[in-house]
């Protein structure tokens, strides 16, 4: 059982990592879902909060926040690595490849200053709110998106854009995010139940073996009498 618990504690918490800082790659990239222009990250970022409150259903706030600091370490440290390897010139002719390796510490510093906001508000409002666990998801979730889309995108563009075409490209991110968030809630519903169902049957399980052990350190007392 210890052995299947750190298994899916680690998987998780790499998926989260992945998850989180190729998100912030991708929002280096603009995309366009119908008539809105989008960045790319907001297709897969909001599956961030559906893994951390999946994460902290099964192993609690405290192990969920570490996952954060982890999370952003691996960001920094990814972004120290590609700007050490943007230094070094290209053999050969042009790869395409500019936007990725020269990474923007502005946009460093706004994805990890909207990701805190956004992570904290989003499980601070879950555990807050009652009721049907979609339900409850679906609401943090759409509050968390929009704190973050409006941290990062405005922190982000200062200097590159205008006030108005920055609030133009928050209110597209915003749609679509929680479109994302809508789609991202209904695979949630399911695998919270699950999860919630598999860690009750744990319980089940090691509640008998607690009691065999007592039982068993009983009968040796009574034989050394």
């Amino acid at each position: 059982m210890k052995r299947e618990k750190n298994f899916y504690y680690f998987l998780t918490m790499i998926i989260f990592i992945i998850c989180f800082t190729t998100s912030i790659i991708l929002a280096c990239r603009t995309i366009k879902v119908g008539k809105l222009a989008v960045g790319a990250s907001i297709l897969f970022y909001p599956m961030t909060y559906f893994i951390a409150t999946l994460f902290a259903e099964r192993y609690g706030k405290e192990k969920t926040f570490m996952m954060f600091n982890y999370a952003v370490f691996a960001l920094i440290f990814m972004a120290i690595m590609l700007t050490i390897t943007s230094c070094i010139p290209i053999y050969g002719a042009y790869d395409g490849l500019d936007k990725i390796f020269n990474i923007d510490f502005k946009l460093i510093f706004a994805s990890i200053l909207a990701f805190y906001a956004s992570q904290f508000l989003n499980l601070k409002i879950y555990y807050y709110l009652e009721g049907y666990k979609g339900f409850k998801f679906l609401i943090s979730g759409v509050i968390a998106i929009t704190i973050d889309s409006f941290l990062f995108i405005m922190l982000s563009n200062i200097g590159v854009l205008s006030l108005g075409d920055s609030f133009v490209k928050f209110i597209n991110q915003f749609i679509m995010g929680i479109v994302m968030v809508i789609f991202y809630t209904l695979c949630f519903t399911y695998l919270v139940d699950s999860v919630i169902k598999s860690n009750k049957k744990e319980l089940e399980i090691e509640k008998p073996k607690v009691k065999k052990t007592t039982s068993k350190k009983r009968t040796t007392k009574k034989e050394t009498k």
